[in-house]
């Protein structure tokens, strides 16, 4: 029989938006999900994000790739004590970190564009009224999100409304709704 301590072993973990993920640091953190056996990172992909052991130092993990910001937060988080660090959808956003929105098509994330300073040829391409289509999220079948133009998070980053539609009938009359409104379609917004 086994004989556990008075207190529950705890272990801290920093909370952070996966938007502070660049793409190349995702498709890392993917390949560590897969047991790539080169990747310096050890990380548990879940629904909305990802769990990531904290390494005792950085040894190797810049020369596999990973961005400076990623090494930075790896830092910050071992100066907290944090063994862990939790990248969630809802997770904190830290001002002083780079932003990403991620952009979502064919099935997979394609890119993420810099939220902060963003390059004005992508603010001109980008329809202020634009919406996506997602199909099989979870136990959704279809998925509308779409932004206004208008409503913003603190950070100032698009607010996406969602709505969730069980079969394609209402999905359409919904999606007719959105053009008639001055909405465009965007693969990934």
């Amino acid at each position: 029989m086994y004989k556990f301590h008075d207190r529950p072993l705890t272990v801290k973990c920093l909370d952070i938006s996966t938007g502070h993920l660049c793409l190349k640091d995702k498709q890392l953190l993917d390949d560590a999900v897969k047991g790539e056996s080169e990747n310096p990172m050890v990380a548990y992909e879940y629904e909305y994000g990802y769990f990531v052991y904290v390494p005792d130092d950085d040894t190797n993990i810049k020369e596999y790739g990973y961005s400076q910001e990623y090494i930075n937060i790896l830092d910050t988080a071992r100066k907290q004590g944090c063994k862990y660090i939790q990248y969630d959808g809802e997770g904190i956003v830290y001002e002083d970190l780079p932003t990403y929105e991620w952009i979502f098509a064919q099935g997979q994330y394609v890119h993420a564009i810099p939220l902060k300073n963003m390059d004005q040829d992508w603010v001109q391409q980008c329809p202020t009224k634009r919406y996506n289509i997602m199909e099989n999220v979870g136990k959704v079948k279809y998925l509308i999100n779409f932004h206004d133009g208008v409503k913003t998070h603190t950070d100032g980053s698009p607010f996406y409304d969602i709505r969730s539609f069980k079969n394609k009938v209402d999905l359409s009359k919904f999606e007719q709704k959105l053009l008639k409104e001055g909405y465009k379609y965007r693969t990934g917004v």
